[in-house]
């Protein structure tokens, strides 16, 4: 504690809660796409989705040491969207014949469903929404 009783703050953990609230933002406005007919949607808005499940990925990457039991739910229930936008984004990736692109984004996907379960071990309801991203 300061002497003006102000307390200091971990820096990781406010750069870790704004990552996670823009990568949350992101992918709100990105899941919008998905109920946009396919004949509408721009490569800005596929863009976008993208980028959102990017930063997603950073920080789920950060997270990986830290106790799952210091995360919302909400969490894994965002990274139900980043699992449809990396699906969507592998199979783009394999019908364009990017092999190795192809690669990293399935190794995104395996960190994806690791993280989702263990925050499963958290919030077990989580399982079901994990049994529907694996299946799909």
């Amino acid at each position: 504690m300061y002497e003006d009783g102000n307390h200091a703050q971990d820096a990781s953990k406010d750069s870790l809660h704004c990552l996670r609230v823009k990568s949350l933002a992101l992918l709100e406005r990105s899941s919008r796409l998905s109920t946009v007919p396919e004949g509408e949607k721009n490569s800005g808005s596929y863009e976008r989705s993208v980028k959102a499940a990017d930063a997603a990925m950073k920080v789920i990457h950060m997270i990986d040491n830290i106790d799952a039991k210091n995360f919302h739910m909400l969490m894994g229930l965002s990274w139900i969207c980043v699992s449809d936008v990396l699906k969507r984004e592998l199979r783009r990736k394999r019908s364009a014949a990017d092999d190795e692109s192809a690669r990293h984004t399935e190794q995104e996907l395996e960190a994806l469903y690791a993280a989702m379960k263990r925050l499963r071990q958290v919030y077990p309801i989580l399982g079901l929404w994990l049994s529907k991203a694996l299946s799909s």
